[in-house]
C-alpha cells in the first residue's frame, strides 16, 4: 500500500518526490479542483432554475456557495480517486494559506477518503523540511478555508453585480472587485463630507464680573451667552446635522424646448396670401428677437412652374437657374408655399430675392418674380 501526498502544482510535486520513500505516491491538484460555476453551462441540472443559479451564490439561504468541477479538472479529479483507491492514507500539502488550505478543504470533500487524512505544511523545498513536515502534520484548518470562502463570494457578488454596470456606464470588460469598488466608496462617502464642510471661527466669550468693585475677591468668571442682545455661537452651531440642512432645496427642474435641428428646419414653411401677410408656422420668434436669422437646406427637388393659384415647393437651386416666384399672377385667396435654401429674419414682411429679379408682378401688394440665381451660394430672403 501506498501513501498519497497531494501538493498544487506539478512541478512541486517532480521536486519533493526525491525526498520521500518510495511507499509515498506524490501528485499534483493542478490548483483549484472545485470552484462556483464559471458559466451557465456548469450550473447543475437542480439548480438552473434557482433565481440565484447565475450568481452560484444562494443569497436566500444563508449565501450557501454552489460549488461544481469545472471541465478543466474533471480528468485532474478522475486520477487522483484512482490513485487513491490503492492508498491507505491521504497526505494533503498544499500551501500554508487560505487558497492553499481551500484547495485542501476540497480535495478532501470531491475524493471522499475512507482513509486516514493528514494535512502537512512547509515553507520551503528541502530534504530537512519535507521530512520534518511529515513528522508534525495537522488537521484541515477550517477557519482558513472559511476566509477563504467568504473571499470568493464577496469576490463573486461584488463582480457580477457590479461589473455589468461598469460595462454600461465606463467601458466593456471592466471588472469590479470586492477591494476597489469599497474604497471607491469610502472616498465618495469622504469627498461628500468634504465637500458639505463649512469651516468658520468662533470664541467663547468669558468675563470677570465683580458685584463690588471695593471687594477684589468676589469677582467670578462667567461663560457669556449674549453681547448686547446678540447670541453668542457655540460650537453646537456648526454641527454636521445643522450646517447640511440647507435653506432651499430642488424641488424640481425645468427643461427647455431643444433648439431647431436641421430635421426641424426642413419642415418650416413661409406661407404667402394675396393680402400681403406672412405668418410663419409654428414659430414665433418676432416678439422675443427683432433681428433673428434661420438657416437650412431644402429638400425637395427643383421646379419652375409658373403658378397662378397652387403650391410650388423648390430647393437645391444651383446657379443660372431660373425660377418662377411667387405673385405672378396669383389668385385671389391664393396660398404661395415656399419650401427653399433661406435666411429668415423676422421684423418685417416684404419677400425680398437676393439675386437678379426679372419681370416683377404685382398683385394686392405682394412683390415677386422670376429668380436668377447667379451663385448657389445665395439664397431667397425674408426681410
Amino acid at each position: 500500500m501506498t501513501k498519497l501526498v497531494i501538493v498544487e502544482s506539478p512541478t512541486k510535486a517532480k521536486t519533493i518526490r526525491n525526498f520521500l520513500p518510495n511507499e509515498y505516491r506524490v501528485e499534483a491538484s493542478m490548483g483549484h479542483v472545485r470552484d462556483l460555476p464559471a458559466s451557465a453551462s456548469e450550473i447543475p441540472a437542480a439548480y438552473k432554475g434557482e433565481p440565484w443559479a447565475r450568481l452560484g451564490v444562494n443569497v436566500e439561504q444563508e449565501f450557501d456557495p454552489l460549488y461544481v468541477v469545472p471541465g478543466s479538472k474533471k480528468k485532474v479529479v478522475k486520477q487522483l480517486k484512482d490513485l487513491l483507491k490503492n492508498a491507505d492514507e491521504l497526505i494533503l500539502a498544499t500551501d500554508e494559506d487560505r487558497e492553499g488550505e481551500s484547495i485542501g478543504w476540497h480535495l478532501y470533500e470531491v475524493l471522499k477518503p475512507k482513509v486516514p487524512v493528514q494535512r502537512m505544511v512547509f515553507h520551503e523545498i528541502t530534504r530537512e523540511a519535507i521530512q520534518e513536515a511529515l513528522q508534525h502534520t495537522r488537521t484541515i484548518d477550517e477557519n482558513l478555508v472559511r476566509a477563504q470562502e467568504t473571499r470568493r463570494i464577496v469576490d463573486r457578488l461584488v463582480g457580477y453585480t457590479i461589473s455589468p454596470l461598469l460595462w454600461k456606464k465606463i467601458a466593456p470588460k471592466l471588472s469590479a472587485g470586492r477591494v476597489q469598488s469599497v474604497a471607491v466608496r469610502l472616498l465618495v462617502l469622504r469627498e461628500r463630507e468634504r465637500r458639505a464642510f463649512v469651516s468658520g471661527t468662533y470664541w467663547d466669550l468669558k468675563a470677570l464680573l465683580n458685584k463690588r468693585p471695593d471687594q477684589p475677591d468676589h469677582r467670578f468668571e462667567a461663560q457669556l451667552v449674549s453681547v448686547g442682545g446678540t447670541r453668542v455661537a457655540t460650537g453646537r452651531d456648526f454641527e454636521d446635522a445643522l450646517l447640511g440642512t440647507p435653506d432651499f432645496a430642488i424641488e424640481k427642474t425645468l427643461i427647455g424646448q431643444d433648439p431647431f435641428r436641421t430635421g426641424d428646419l426642413l419642415s418650416f414653411r413661409i406661407r404667402i396670401t394675396n393680402t400681403g401677410d406672412f405668418p410663419i408656422t409654428f414659430l414665433a420668434l418676432r416678439d422675443t428677437y427683432d433681428t433673428v436669422y434661420l438657416t437650412y437646406a431644402g429638400s425637395t427637388p427643383p421646379s419652375d412652374d409658373n403658378i397662378g393659384d397652387g403650391v410650388i415647393d423648390w430647393s437645391d437651386l444651383t446657379a443660372g437657374q431660373q425660377v418662377n416666384g411667387c405673385g405672378v399672377d396669383l389668385a385671389v385667396n391664393a396660398v404661395c408655399e415656399v419650401v427653399v435654401d433661406f435666411v429668415a429674419k423676422l421684423d418685417t414682411s416684404l419677400l425680398q430675392p437676393d439675386s437678379k429679379t426679372e419681370n416683377t408682378a404685382t398683385t394686392n401688394g405682394v412683390e415677386a418674380g422670376n429668380l436668377t440665381i447667379p451663385d448657389k451660394s445665395d439664397s431667397a430672403r425674408v426681410q
